[in-house]
């Protein structure tokens, strides 16, 4: 009996923590495809007309997302059912859960499809002002981008369920609270610590590289960090140099 026990429990660790690594190296992977994206769109377009519409085309579909998804996910969705974790109502937790999935699902298909169908109306009042060709070329790519709502949506509730089971937080625990707000803090002491002229990716790694220190820190889980070591600090005035422990020359230093 304690044998298939421990079995289990040792089975429960590795499920999170494959689930924990698949989620840091989905999350870094986006963080990079996204750098990447932007800078092909500007050394391909610079800043002119069609980036302006790529930008807006972008914009609206996000602003969807926070009106119908970003509050409801953060005030009700995930808070509702980290309460019933809390109270061993796992079930109803699951039926409840699947309820206002389901609702919000409902209502953001028809978001979506307000969008693709009132798009034109939706760039003149979100972002007035463009010449005909630039408003024909917005709408195109707005419709387009709409369905990237649907995904973060998906996104979004996976990874605050999976939050949610791994940190057993409720509305008003006061230990997950408290948790959050250490590891904003740590994040911001890495960042502190080196200082300025700020670096966008610099302080996205040291804050990736906090998180998985708190978190092994935390809930006892490992995961496996690369080596990085940034390509771009000859295209970056700004760049520290050697202070950043990301650099070339910084790597050269310390083998």
């Amino acid at each position: 009996m304690g044998g298939s026990t421990t079995s289990a429990a040792k089975s429960s660790g590795t499920t999170l923590l494959a689930a924990a690594n698949l989620l840091m190296l989905s999350t870094i992977a986006s963080r990079i495809l996204g750098y990447l994206r932007d800078v092909l769109i500007f050394a391909k377009f610079g800043q002119n007309n069609l980036t302006d519409a790529y930008n807006a085309a972008f914009s609206i579909p996000d602003f969807l997302y926070m009106i119908l998804v970003g509050g409801a996910l953060s005030s009700a969705f995930i808070p509702v059912f980290s309460s019933y974790l809390a109270r061993n109502q796992e079930a109803e937790g699951w039926r409840v859960l699947s309820i206002i999935f389901n609702w919000i699902m409902l209502l953001l298909i028809l978001g979506v499809t307000f969008g693709v169908i009132f798009a034109p109306q939706l760039v003149d009042v979100l972002v007035p002002g463009f010449d005909p060709g630039t408003k024909t070329l917005t709408v195109n790519l707005t419709r387009i981008m709409f369905g990237q709502v649907i995904f973060m949506c998906l996104s979004g509730i996976s990874t605050g369920i999976f939050v949610s089971i791994l940190s057993n937080s409720t509305p008003l625990s006061e230990e997950p609270f408290g948790l959050s707000n250490q590891m904003t803090a740590k994040a911001l002491e890495q960042i502190g610590t080196i200082g300025g002229p700020r670096c966008c990716k610099r302080d996205s790694l040291l804050s990736v590289l906090a998180a998985v220190a708190f978190v092994r820190e935390q809930f006892g889980i490992e995961m496996e960090v690369p080596d990085v070591v940034c390509e771009y600090g000859a295209q970056n005035n700004q760049c520290i140099g050697i202070r950043c422990p990301f650099s070339k020359a910084n790597q050269k230093n310390n083998p």
